[in-house]
């Protein structure tokens, strides 16, 4: 009697189960792994703009206007700068909002996280005025 040595095509079709299943659960930690790093990011870079924009107010008594802060520019306030590159979002779809007062005294800095209910605030900030109750978008406004 001879026997054959090899795989049925039920114990392929099981491995094959098996692996595709262990790749989709491998890539969704993944992903959600790039995603927490990118709102850490996020979080880093708020706070990095918060250090500049009180810079800006101990200098000149005012924060600085909506069109003097775009991200890839410079933050200069009167003859100094105080940010030599304003960061931009981590992901190309994502933007930060700046927006201030009327008077310039006060402000509020928003970034959209890509984690649900994850940030301080519901909605990005309008008129300088941010609504801090957890939400999806993470907020910094003016210490002074």
């Amino acid at each position: 009697m001879v026997l054959k040595r090899g795989f049925t095509l039920i114990e392929l079709l099981v491995v094959i189960s098996v692996i595709g299943i262990l790749v989709s659960i491998i890539t969704s930690s993944f992903t959600t792994s790039q995603k927490r790093g990118r709102d850490t990011k996020r979080r880093a870079d708020l706070q990095a703009i918060q250090k500049s924009l009180e810079q800006c107010y101990a200098l000149n008594s005012l924060y600085p206007a909506v069109a003097q802060v775009v991200s890839g520019s410079p933050l200069i306030c009167g003859t100094q700068t105080t940010m030599n590159l304003i960061p931009s979002d981590p992901k190309s779809t994502g933007v930060y909002t700046y927006s201030t007062t009327a008077e310039l005294d006060a402000y509020c800095y928003c970034a959209l996280l890509e984690q649900t209910g994850g940030g301080n605030a519901n909605t990005a900030g309008a008129n300088g005025l941010c609504s801090l109750t957890a939400g999806d978008y993470q907020c910094v406004t003016n210490q002074q």
